[in-house]
């Protein structure tokens, strides 16, 4: 018999079996995948973003970033954030994709965090698109007021 116990340390999913002969197995998952959080009257494009206390400010600090599978982009309730939202893949020197692309099961979600209204994305018509998701696959948005 096998016995399975998961254990959840910091970013790391740790599995460790036990057979009943007391030979332990220890492996070790992918990462967690990490929450960036913006917020356009309280945030700083200097910060991380990787907290509500940290969060992002402007949309072309999040266009910067390259979000990989299973990452989520989530905007503060109540805000408007004028210009718009890239979301991109990028490829290695070899021609590779290498990141910006979430996967079957490991959807790069963007979405909202916070109370009140649906965070606005307003593009004022400077853009073809308010939001404009290029050469990439598995995005989800959802609960954002979008308007060009």
């Amino acid at each position: 018999m096998v016995s399975i116990k998961y254990v959840w340390v910091r970013h790391w999913v740790v599995m460790v079996g036990c057979f009943l002969w007391g030979l332990p197995i220890v492996s070790v998952a992918q990462t967690a995948a990490a929450t960036y959080y913006v917020d356009a009257l309280g945030g700083d494009d200097g910060h991380s973003g990787l907290s509500p206390a940290l969060a992002w400010r402007t949309l072309e600090k999040v266009n910067e970033h390259v979000f990989q599978a299973g990452e989520r982009l989530l905007f503060r309730a109540g805000r408007v954030y004028e210009g718009q939202l890239v979301i991109k893949s990028r490829r290695s020197e070899d021609g590779q994709r290498a990141s910006g692309r979430g996967e079957g099961g490991r959807l790069i979600r963007i979405d909202r965090y916070g109370e009140g209204g649906k965070p606005r994305i307003e593009a004022d018509g400077l853009f073809r698109s308010a939001v404009h998701i290029f050469n990439t696959e598995y995005i989800e948005v959802c609960h954002l007021d979008i308007s060009n």
